[in-house]
């Protein structure tokens, strides 16, 4: 496999398909799935698709989110539930954790210790676009191509380095 045209691979650190593998399509190491299984994607495709429910995980085997310099972090992804809070994907512990998902009842999200409250949700049962851009000024959010947060700081985070992990939060906590 290889990166579709169409996606940009101007300072692409890492794009991963998950269509039926965990492989990295770039030279970072493939992911390692603990109990992660493949899902339907947003075109009806089986086995396309990433799905967490919280038990399972995927280690990237590498930090992906570099703690001072900017990023853009995007996806497509499903929520099927806002009971709890959920993390598509986290890197460093607290305090100043890395991580990206939605709180509980609305779908608020969050990204990080240092944006808990961004005023942007995704929505339920549907599959959406989100990316996240941290510039060495600010942070934006963007669901579906729209801007929908913006912050007037850079994000914060501590400079452990630890692996990028999909599917739940840092530590033993209960968020996924």
């Amino acid at each position: 496999a290889q990166i579709p045209v169409y996606v940009p691979t101007d300072d692409l650190v890492a794009w991963y398909r998950f269509s039926s593998n965990w492989e990295s399509e770039t030279s970072l190491p493939d992911g390692i799935s603990y109990g992660a299984v493949f899902g339907e994607d947003r075109f009806g495709n089986l086995n396309e698709s990433a799905r967490f429910d919280g038990a399972q995980t995927v280690d990237l085997q590498a930090p992906l989110v570099p703690f001072a310099d900017p990023f853009t972090i995007a996806f497509w992804g499903r929520t099927e539930t806002f009971e709890g809070h959920r993390e598509f994907l986290h890197q460093n512990p607290a305090p100043s954790a890395m991580y990206l998902g939605t709180r509980p009842a609305d779908g608020g999200l969050r990204a990080g210790d240092d944006w808990q409250a961004t005023g942007a949700s995704v929505p339920l049962n549907e599959w959406f676009h989100l990316a996240l851009v941290r510039t060495t000024l600010n942070a934006f959010i963007y669901v579906n191509g729209q801007l929908v947060a913006e912050k007037s700081s850079p994000l914060s985070y501590n400079s452990a380095i630890q692996n990028t992990v999909l599917g739940n939060q840092y530590g033993n906590y209960s968020e996924y």
